[in-house]
């Protein structure tokens, strides 16, 4: 696990390129403090920081060339089959200095071609490959989007990094801040891939390979090697009898595949079904105690601490617990606007960081649950949006349109004080947060012209983002390509869109910019290629076993924990956002949201933005989410945009 960086640029004496290559490692220090290099050819200088993971020695040092020089690499991630790679490679004669897969992966694309190394290549990676005989400079990220790779052409200057911030540290970096990728971010709390939140910068897709061309200096191709829809067009045929078992296997041997490790490793543990799995599997393979860890909060409503304290002990771990109280807490959320740095709005980004910390005392790597939702249809709004589209899909598309239209004529305040009344009619009454805010959601549901339109219209926080000035959006922009695949029923449309959207553009970035900022390594084996692949042959009845969400993980769990331990409602990894808003976080608020200071800017709407800060305030309405997204941007325009 390493960071990279590079960049194209004629008009700079060689030792311009060398001070700014320099600066550009330093700004992605966090990613490897053990070690860093540049190598600067034919105006191409390319950097890398080193966080060692196999072979610590020297001989891992990058960028790393063939013995030939025609090829230089940097690389970001961990090739997990490099063995069996290195074994092929070996029978055709190559011979190896270090035990890295780095070099592994080298010798493989000089053998068998780029492309070629790549689909041969499990694993997670960001990959840069310079080709001194072709002129040509190679990039591709894996199949899930575990790993970032950012690029920008601007001017004719082109510039690759692991993360944004490099960018910053070299002079002929525009730093224009693109309006429309801002109004996504607050349509749905990130920016989706490939925008980011300036103008000629872009992330690589998942799955992905790109081609610059040096001495046209432009970029010469960008297309899929890898595509989830060429996986999700068959059904598996295996007998349900043996299901659990061969899904046991299959997932024991790709666990042990990511427990390779030259350093101490552990995992998280939540003491959810994902988490839970993966920890039981790494003790199964392992001789000794594995390190598990989580963190815990004072306030009980959203400490879920003691599900993974009793799983450690049935499974006998070697686990370590924090617990924090607000202050602690609190105390984070300035740092985030350093390890984001793009607006970035999931506020489980704050636990995340914290449990990062805590972990990287004792490990340098951790494996982690991550995917399970979107895989074994994990999340409740897959199964309510379902429902609601059954609902109003009997009704003309011309009645809902106006059903939606005419709830929005009434005020929230209206619904809230209706539903206030109706309620006191029951002796036990069960209060429905937000009931207003409900009806309008709602009502723009309504108009959904498709299942698709309805799951995007369940997916974002604000419904039209005239917050931002001068935006111009399509109201499905993340459907477009994505919700909209042939073959697919709607419960594999719904897993398919976050698959592609929410899990490499949210939740892999929240942990990936977490970990690294701390200099740990996180590894998911339910994004294994080889488990997604076989995953999406099966049928939704096969994953939703016993008509449960994520009920095959269940049944693969229970042959190993106790059901007891893990069966409970689904709770997300969150913090009382809300309440901290109003309370401990109220002047904070005041201060970024200030009104001469959002007109000063000129990119936000000020009417828009004091009214949520004032409504949320005061209690009149629950704006949490829209205020974080708010705050996140304005703490990130402070840090980078100004």
């Amino acid at each position: 696990m390493c960071g990279i960086n590079g960049f194209y640029c004629k008009d700079l004496s060689r030792e311009s390129q060398i001070d700014y290559i320099k600066k550009m490692n330093l700004a992605i220090k966090h990613r490897g403090p053990d070690g860093d290099g540049f190598h600067l050819e034919k105006d191409f200088v390319f950097g890398h920081v080193r966080l060692s993971i196999l072979d610590l020695s020297i001989e891992g040092k990058q960028p790393m060339s063939t013995d030939d020089g025609r090829f230089k690499i940097v690389f970001n991630g961990e090739i997990y089959n490099f063995k069996e790679i290195k074994r092929d490679l070996e029978l055709s004669g190559e011979s190896f200095n270090s035990g890295t897969d780095t070099e592994v992966l080298l010798k493989a694309i000089r053998l068998w071609g780029f492309e070629n190394a790549i689909q041969r290549s499990i694993g997670m990676f960001a990959i840069a490959l310079l080709d001194t005989k072709e002129n040509l400079v190679y990039f591709a990220r894996d199949r899930m989007g575990e790993k970032p790779l950012y690029y920008c052409l601007q001017d004719g200057f082109f510039a690759f990094s692991s993360e944004i911030k490099a960018f910053h540290e070299h002079p002929k970096f525009i730093s224009e801040i693109d309006r429309d990728s801002l109004g996504l971010y607050f349509r749905y709390s990130y920016i989706p891939c490939p925008r980011t939140i300036f103008k000629n910068v872009y992330k690589l897709p998942p799955g992905n390979l790109m081609v610059f061309n040096l001495n046209q200096n432009k970029i010469t191709e960008i297309r899929p090697y890898w595509k989830l829809r060429k996986v999700q067009n068959f059904h598996s045929q295996i007998e349900e009898s043996k299901l659990i078992s061969e899904a046991n296997n299959r997932f024991e041997s790709i666990v042990r595949r990511q427990m390779i490790s030259d350093v101490p490793l552990g995992a998280f543990l939540s003491g959810g079904i994902d988490s839970s799995l993966v920890v039981a599997v790494m003790q199964k393979i392992s001789s000794i105690p594995i390190k598990t860890f989580t963190i815990g909060f004072e306030d009980k409503d959203y400490d879920e601490s003691i599900y993974a304290k009793k799983v450690a002990k049935y499974l006998g771990t070697d686990h370590t617990e924090v617990i924090f109280g607000s202050n602690e807490i609190l105390e984070t959320i300035p740092d985030l606007s350093t390890v984001y740095d793009e607006p970035f709005a999931d506020s489980s980004q704050i636990p995340t960081l914290m449990l990062s910390r805590i972990t990287r005392n004792q490990v340098k790597v951790s494996l982690s649950g991550d995917g399970g939702d979107e895989l074994f249809c994990g999340y409740t709004r897959y199964d309510w949006t379902m429902k609601l589209w059954r609902l109003i899909s009997k009704f003309p598309y011309p009645l809902r349109v106006f059903a939606g239209h005419l709830i929005q004529v009434f005020p929230e305040k209206m619904y809230n004080h209706l539903y206030h009344y109706f309620i006191s009619f029951f002796s036990d009454p069960r209060p429905f947060k937000d009931f207003g805010s409900k009806c309008h959601r709602g009502a723009y549901a309504l108009r959904s012209k498709d299942f698709c339109e309805l799951y995007d219209a369940i997916l974002v926080h604000w419904n039209q983002p005239s917050v931002v000035l001068g935006a111009n959006l399509k109201r499905n922009f993340l459907l477009l390509e994505n919700c909209n695949t042939e073959k697919l029923n709607l419960y594999e449309k719904m897993m398919y869109t976050d698959s592609a959207t929410y899990l490499p553009d949210d939740l892999l970035v929240k942990v990936d910019r977490s970990s690294m900022s701390t200099s740990l390594e996180t590894r998911a084996p339910f994004l294994d290629e080889q488990w997604v692949s076989w995953v999406w042959g099966l049928t939704i009845e096969q994953r939703k076993m016993n008509s449960q969400p994520k009920g095959l993980l269940k049944e693969m769990l229970s042959t190993q924990v106790p059901s007891s331990l893990f069966e409970r409602p689904k709770k997300g990894f969150g913090v009382p956002l809300g309440k901290w808003l109003k309370t401990d976080l109220s002047d904070w608020v005041v201060e970024l949201l200030n009104s001469e200071k959002i007109k000063t800017q000129g990119i936000l709407n000020v009417d828009e933005v004091i009214k949520v800060r004032d409504e949320h305030l005061s209690g009149e309405k629950n704006w949490e989410y829209h205020l974080w997204d708010l705050l996140m941007f304005q703490s990130w325009f402070q840090r980078w945009g100004s």
